[in-house]
């Protein structure tokens, strides 16, 4: 299943074509206004609303600057991949827990998956979509704040970070 029905400059496609969600996305006709041409598209949230006083849905957008969306899918291209859509890294955090995970109803999660230079983060409800988010500081952030505050090597920093930086549930 698609998260996204995408669209270029317009045009309905195919398959979905989304690569960034947030990222202080500004919504209108301005191409300037986001660094150039965009692909766009949104979601509604099943949000819970217990007391049914929400009266107003909430809405995902994403947003992807066309020029990185093709830089990606050319990458992949010359590898003999053929891309038939993309996905915001922080959806695909929570497609993976939807599919793989067993949780109940009222359980609420917060997934984070932290790489080196980026972090994806999803909230997710009884198997709903709550919230998600592309961030572009990733480990290393923390590696250069153990580093200047031991005044140490990025190496040793390294070490230090993944020998006690654990935060796996006990």
């Amino acid at each position: 299943d698609a998260v996204f029905s995408g669209s270029r400059g317009g045009q309905p496609l195919d398959s979905p074509v989304i690569g960034i969600v947030g990222r202080d996305p500004v919504i209108g006709s301005g191409g300037s206004q986001s660094g150039g041409d965009v692909s766009a598209d949104y979601r509604k949230l099943n949000l819970p609303d217990p007391d049914g006083e929400r009266g107003d849905d909430t809405i995902l957008v994403a947003l992807a600057r066309n020029a990185y969306l093709d830089k990606l899918i050319q990458s992949c291209s010359s590898g003999g991949i053929s891309v038939a859509g993309t996905c915001p890294n922080s959806v695909a955090l929570f497609n993976a827990f939807a599919v793989n995970a067993t949780y109940s109803e009222d359980e609420t999660s917060l997934l984070v998956n932290i790489g080196a230079e980026d972090m994806d983060i999803a909230i997710q409800q009884g198997g709903e979509l709550l919230f998600a988010r592309n961030a572009t500081s990733g480990g290393r952030a923390f590696t250069d704040a153990i580093q200047q505050a031991f005044n140490t090597s990025v190496g040793k920093a390294e070490q230090m970070k993944v020998a006690k930086a654990d935060v796996t549930p006990k």
